[in-house]
């Protein structure tokens, strides 16, 4: 073997190394952006829960009868707003590390996937034999049916 096919070979063993480096680099980053969108992902969605337990709460509220009663609404109301822009921000940040694919999205549908399974469970839970006829009626009649 000639020095210059000795040189050509080593050449291509170092471009192929390179290569290798680079495609293990570039999927590694993927992961890790992907990871990072899924932890944001879970900051928005946890802020969105939140947000929803404070509508909740402000509707419980009675109508404002003095201005102490008006300021206790108002901070509520900005509370809730505040924890809302939180939201915002995260899928903000979230859809700026990869616009194509969105782990916020993801998570909501996971989600109602949850609720549907819990639903369909619930549902079985009515037909448990073991539950009196009362306690049956009633949850039937709950659900509309």
């Amino acid at each position: 073997m000639e020095w210059d096919e000795t040189l050509n070979l080593a050449l291509a063993i170092l471009s192929t190394s390179i290569a290798i480096y680079q495609w293990a680099v570039i999927n590694e980053r993927k992961d890790r952006d992907r990871k990072m969108q899924f932890l944001l992902a879970s900051v928005s969605h946890t802020a969105l829960s939140k947000a929803q337990e404070w509508i909740n709460q402000i509707s419980l509220f009675p109508p404002p009868q003095n201005d102490t009663d008006l300021q206790i609404l108002r901070l509520h109301a900005r509370a809730r707003d505040e924890i809302v822009g939180i939201s915002n921000l995260v899928s903000a940040l979230e859809g700026a590390i990869d616009p194509k694919s969105s782990a916020i999205t993801a998570i909501l549908e996971k989600t109602l996937k949850q609720g549907e399974l819990n639903n369909q469970i619930q549902q079985v839970g009515l037909l448990n034999p073991t539950r009196g006829r009362n306690q049956v009626q009633e949850a039937q009649n709950n659900d509309g049916h």
